[in-house]
């Protein structure tokens, strides 16, 4: 008897349930999967977009700040948060941008790389810096809207189901 045991068949992933159930809402009003997909990544990709100038600054005030501190360029990829777990401690005992080192050479700098800001005061780029980064929308919230906004062309007021409520699908 072989001690090697036998190949397991490969098992299916389990579908996601709210994604079948907007295919399903896709497939009774008649709309093509692939136009939805289309159009979520479109949606995913203008809210992307929106944030880039943001996300631009992050970076930038991340990488000043690990420069100026000699840190390993591995804390690099922490640009999301890194401001508000080094400097929690800080803020919540009351204190302001002014007690992080070099803060103005850093604001400078977001300045220098963000043409968006350079209209900015140093405590405006601070309330970004250390502000909470927020996620991103659900892409539950893109399915939805991709589906709304390709139904938009088809429903009307006095079609029967213009007031779709896609919940009861």
């Amino acid at each position: 008897m072989s001690t090697v045991g036998k190949p397991r068949a490969k098992r299916k992933r389990a579908h996601n349930p709210e994604i079948q159930r907007f295919k399903r809402v896709a497939r009774n009003l008649r709309l093509p999967w692939a136009d939805v997909c289309q159009q979520r990544d479109q949606l995913r990709a203008l809210e992307l977009e929106q944030r880039a100038h943001e996300d631009l600054a992050r970076q930038t005030g991340w990488r000043y700040f690990v420069a100026m501190n000699g840190w390993s360029k591995t804390q690099l990829p922490f640009w999301r948060n890194g401001f508000q777990r080094v400097f929690r401690g800080r803020m919540a005992r009351g204190k302001d941008f002014t007690s992080i080192p070099r803060y103005d050479e850093i604001a400078d700098g977001v300045r220098e790389h963000c043409p968006e800001l350079r209209e900015w005061d140093t405590n405006d780029i601070f309330d970004l810096l250390l502000s909470e980064y927020p996620p991103l929308h659900p892409i539950e919230l893109h399915y939805s809207n991709a589906i709304a906004l390709l139904c938009r062309g088809l429903l009307t007021v006095d079609m029967p189901g213009a007031d779709c409520d896609f919940d009861t699908f």
